[in-house]
């Protein structure tokens, strides 16, 4: 797409700078980060078992004039499990103690709070996927899912499990597509939103209740996406073809307008869905080839607008670099140096204050709301860390 092209949709490539580039000392396969007040603490999920985490400076983010930073290990934790680290998220609670949840290949669930063990659990397969949810009642769970399609949920209070599940349990006799075969059921991706009822529904707006539907969207080897509720099935919606990640965000102006939950799901084939609950599939946008990440990106308002802007929806998958998309449209991308991006974040911006609870892992708060614009912080090749600012939003 040229330059033209793009300020006809209200946005260049311009808009997208890669920052900062960080090389770790440790390969990692998954990543967590938190803005806090010094800059950016980034957590890496470790092949040996181990959650490292390293510090950027907020001088340090933008000044790249000595070239990539190298990060040194600030501290160490230990799964003590033997197994790689591959899913892994960090949640403040609401007395200000951080925790991390690691899940292994060996389907191995730590939890850290203030950097020791409070709790473990374990699947029988490995941990794919870690997400925080938000009930009806603000009660905040983890939730985690594994290849063979277990779901566990338990309290950040109560250390014990709230619900388990298995998604083979939640299938009906006959598959939800006419052309489909019964897939495996292995947990490709979680994301966690108050998604708003359809008009003349118990708890529509101006119904009984007046409240959204506080939902997990979990995205599977099947050719369809499942909300839950409390461990139980909410809804099953069909997709023409098999998903490979989910996020939520506000991805139409009218989600951003009401503060709506909306489920973006990537597939195999490039294509990308928005997928509501209730039943609803929309064609989003395709991209050409394979999808692996999606994650959704706050704008800013311009100026003292106080209207919402909808979400950058970033993707990565089997091309170079990442692709940025506005309702559909390609208005950016990012260059990674023909090198793998395996994962993809979004943080606050304003690395000068606090975050708060949930403005964390993949992009989202555990109640799928975030506010001001975004910094995109890139997984590449198990070794290197791109920070990309999106300053152009506001």
């Amino acid at each position: 797409m040229s330059s033209a092209e793009n300020a006809s949709n209200g946005r260049t490539d311009d808009a997208f700078q890669v920052v900062r580039t960080c090389q770790v000392p440790h390969a990692f396969h998954t990543m967590a980060v938190e803005p806090v007040p010094t800059g950016l603490s980034v957590y890496c999920g470790c092949a040996d078992g181990k959650v490292r985490l390293y510090h950027i400076g907020k001088n340090d983010v933008r000044d790249a004039s000595n070239g990539d930073l190298r990060l040194k290990e600030s501290l160490l934790l230990d799964t003590k499990g033997g197994g790689a680290v591959q899913a892994l998220w960090v949640q403040r609670t609401t007395n200000g103690a951080l925790e991390i949840v690691a899940g292994d290949s060996e389907g191995l669930l730590t939890i850290f709070s203030q950097e020791q063990i409070v709790w473990r659990g374990r699947f029988s397969t490995a941990v794919t996927a870690i997400a925080a949810h938000l009930d009806a009642c603000a009660s905040l769970s983890y939730i985690a899912g594994d290849v063979e399609g277990c779901l566990l949920a338990f309290s950040q209070w109560e250390r014990s499990p709230e619900w388990r599940l298995r998604l083979q349990d939640d299938f009906t006799e006959e598959p939800v597509c006419s052309n489909q075969a019964v897939l495996g059921s292995g947990v490709r991706g979680l994301a966690s939103g108050v998604f708003e009822r359809p008009p003349g529904t118990p708890g529509a707006p101006g119904g009984p209740g007046g409240s959204g539907a506080a939902l997990v969207a979990v995205c599977s080897d099947r050719q369809s996406v499942r909300f839950y509720s409390c461990g139980r099935l909410a809804s099953e919606v069909a997709l023409p073809v098999s998903g490979t990640c989910v996020c939520c965000g506000h991805f139409t102006p009218e989600a951003a307008r009401r503060g709506a939950s909306e489920v973006a799901v990537g597939c195999a084939t490039g294509a990308i869905y928005l997928v509501s609950p209730w039943g609803g599939v929309h064609l989003l946008a395709s991209v050409g080839q394979c999808v692996t990440t999606v994650v959704a990106c706050k704008q800013a308002a311009p100026g003292d607008s106080k209207d919402p802007r909808v979400d950058v929806l970033v993707c990565a998958g089997h091309f170079e670099g990442v692709k940025l998309l506005i309702e559909g449209r390609l208005v950016g991308s990012v260059n990674a140096g023909c090198e793998w991006v395996h994962d993809v974040l979004s943080c606050s911006r304003s690395l000068g204050s606090s975050s708060g609870a949930g403005e964390l892992a993949k992009g989202e708060q555990a109640s799928g709301e975030h506010s001001g614009s975004s910094l995109i912080v890139l997984g590449v090749e198990g070794t290197k860390l791109l920070l990309v600012d999106n300053g152009r939003a506001q």
